[in-house]
C-alpha cells in the first residue's frame, strides 16, 4: 500500500535532492507532524470575501498560535487578502479531498485546495503554499500543478481551473504557465524519488500498475 502524504509535502519533496530529501521522506516514517498551517487554512475562505476583514482575520491566527508560527500565518493570509481584495470572489462548494497515487513510487499525495471559488464566471480552486524552506521553483509550481490538475481530470472534475498561490513571492501560478518541459521533469522527479523512498523505507517499489484498473492519470503513472 502506498504511503499518503499531503500536498504541500509532495511540493517540498518535488523541491528538495539528495540528503534533504532523504532526511524528508525518513520523517515520514515516523509519521505525526504538527499542523503549522491549521489557521492560514482554516482562515482562508474568509481571507477572500468582499468585506473582509485583515485586523480580524490576524486577531484569530493570533488566537490560536504564537511566535513564529503566527508572524508566517499571518504572512500568508496578508498576501492571500491583498490578492483578493482586487477580485471579486464568490464562494463554491470545495472540490473533494482525493488521493492521486504518484506512479510507481510507492507514494500517494492527498489533494484539496484550500479554496474553491468563482471568479469572472470560472470555477476556480487553488492550493496554498506559504513556506520558505524550501522556496519552489518554478519546474516544481509546473510538476505540482499539472499534477493536480490531472489527478481530478481523472476523476470528473473537468470544468474547472486550478490555481498554485506562492504566499511567500505573492505569485499566483496557473495552468498557463505550466512548463512545456514540465512531463520530462515529472518523470525525472518520480524516479528520484522512487529511488529514495524505496532505501529509505526498505520497501521495494511497486510495478507500474495498469490505469485502467487504479484510475491513475496516463501522464502520471510510471
Amino acid at each position: 500500500m502506498a504511503r499518503e502524504i499531503a500536498f504541500a509535502t509532495f511540493l517540498k519533496l518535488l523541491q528538495l535532492d539528495g540528503s534533504p530529501r532523504r532526511a524528508e521522506l525518513k520523517r515520514l516514517l515516523v509519521g505525526g507532524g504538527y499542523p503549522y498551517w491549521r489557521p492560514l487554512q482554516s482562515l482562508a475562505s474568509q481571507a477572500i470575501l468582499a468585506g473582509a476583514s485583515l485586523e480580524n482575520l490576524n486577531a484569530k491566527v493570533g488566537s490560536v498560535c504564537t511566535g513564529h508560527q503566527e508572524k508566517y500565518n499571518k504572512n500568508g493570509l496578508k498576501a492571500l487578502f491583498k490578492w483578493a481584495q482586487d477580485r471579486s470572489c464568490k464562494p463554491a462548494d470545495p472540490i473533494p479531498e482525493i488521493v492521486a497515487k504518484f506512479g510507481s513510487s510507492g507514494l500517494a499525495v492527498r489533494l484539496k485546495p484550500e479554496l474553491s471559488f468563482e471568479l469572472n464566471g470560472n470555477l476556480i480552486s487553488m492550493a496554498l503554499w506559504a513556506t520558505i524552506k524550501p522556496a519552489l521553483s518554478d519546474e516544481v509550481l509546473s510538476i505540482g500543478l499539472f499534477f493536480m490538475k490531472r489527478a481530478y481530470e481523472v476523476k470528473g472534475h473537468t470544468q474547472r481551473q486550478f490555481l498554485l498561490f506562492d504566499t511567500t513571492k505573492d505569485r499566483v501560478f496557473s495552468e498557463i504557465d505550466i512548463l512545456s518541459s514540465t512531463l520530462f521533469l515529472l518523470k525525472s522527479k518520480h524516479d528520484g524519488i522512487k529511488k529514495d523512498w524505496a532505501e529509505t523505507s526498505g520497501v521495494p517499489p511497486t510495478p507500474p500498475s495498469d490505469d485502467s484498473k487504479d484510475e491513475q492519470p496516463k501522464l502520471i503513472t510510471f
